[in-house]
Formats: structure tokens, C-alpha cells, sequence
């Protein structure tokens, strides 16, 4: 598998087709084995890295833990690849490609227009700002602050 190249810190077109080739050529596998191959190389990982959920303290504010946490999500990430639903293939990443891949993602991007807009940035353990994720399914927006608890606003086109 070749080697994804980099340039100034983004995707060059040839590290793009590499992506293509590999969502063509990885290894097939069915949803249902790749469902059960994750779920069982998870249960190993947190084993193995002893992670624990808090249920006091849902926002992790220790750097050792975040570290360890970080080193298994790496080596998952590492073992499992991506999968491709559309395709039903296994696109692999060396931990370089991944670590190279992190280190040139943005730190913030900004959802929605106009006065709906909002930038979400990443979030360093022990920062004092109040954490944020946003999920959406099925068109609802929630967003989760400790001081506000769970919001729900559903945006109407």
C-alpha cells in the first residue's frame, strides 16, 4: 500500500486518488462482519488500555486519560481501517497516514450561515470553556452544555 504525500500540511490530488484506489481495492466485508469485528476489537482495546466510563464526569479532564484514550482510538483506527458502506470495503491507514491525516485537519470549522452560523473548535482536556457536540439525525440539532443541559431545536428548511 503506498504511502499517502502531503503537501504544506494538505491532501495533495495524489494522496486523494490513493484514497479512491483503496476504497476500490480494500478488502470486502459485510456490514454485519464489520459491525461484529469492530464491537469485538473495542471490547479488547478497553481491556487492554483500561478505559472506564465516568459516569460523574461524562467530559474527561484528565490529560493522562485523554492520552490513553487517544492511543487506542489510534491503534482501532489502525487495525480496523474505514469502511466503506457504499462499497462494502476495508480502506486501511498506517499510523502515520492517520497521525499525518490529524495533524493536518482543521481545528474549527463553522456550521450554518448568517446568524445561524456557529464555529465548533477542538477542545484541549482542561480547557475552562464548557464542552459542545452537536449531532443531527433526521434534521433535529442538539447541543449539550453543562449549564444548559440538552437543547433541541429543529431546523425547518
Amino acid at each position: 500500500m503506498a504511502g499517502l504525500r502531503r503537501n504544506a500540511g494538505a491532501c495533495s490530488i495524489f494522496s486523494y486518488l490513493e484514497i479512491l484506489d483503496r476504497n476500490a481495492s480494500g478488502e470486502r466485508m459485510a456490514a454485519s462482519d464489520r459491525c461484529f469485528a469492530v464491537e469485538m476489537a473495542t471490547r479488547r482495546l478497553v481491556k487492554r488500555y483500561g478505559l472506564a466510563w465516568d459516569r460523574t464526569r461524562p467530559v474527561n479532564d484528565d490529560p493522562r486519560r485523554a492520552d490513553t484514550a487517544f492511543d487506542a482510538a489510534l491503534e482501532l483506527a489502525q487495525e480496523l481501517g474505514v469502511y466503506n458502506d457504499s462499497r462494502g470495503r476495508v480502506v486501511g491507514f498506517t499510523a502515520d497516514e492517520l497521525e499525518a491525516g490529524l495533524a493536518g485537519a482543521p481545528r474549527a470549522g463553522t456550521l450554518g450561515e448568517g446568524s445561524d452560523a456557529r464555529t465548533l473548535g477542538a477542545r484541549e482536556v482542561c480547557r475552562k470553556e464548557p464542552p459542545r457536540s452537536v449531532g443531527a439525525a433526521q434534521n433535529p440539532l442538539l447541543t449539550w452544555t453543562p449549564q444548559r443541559g440538552m437543547l433541541l431545536s429543529v431546523v425547518i428548511a
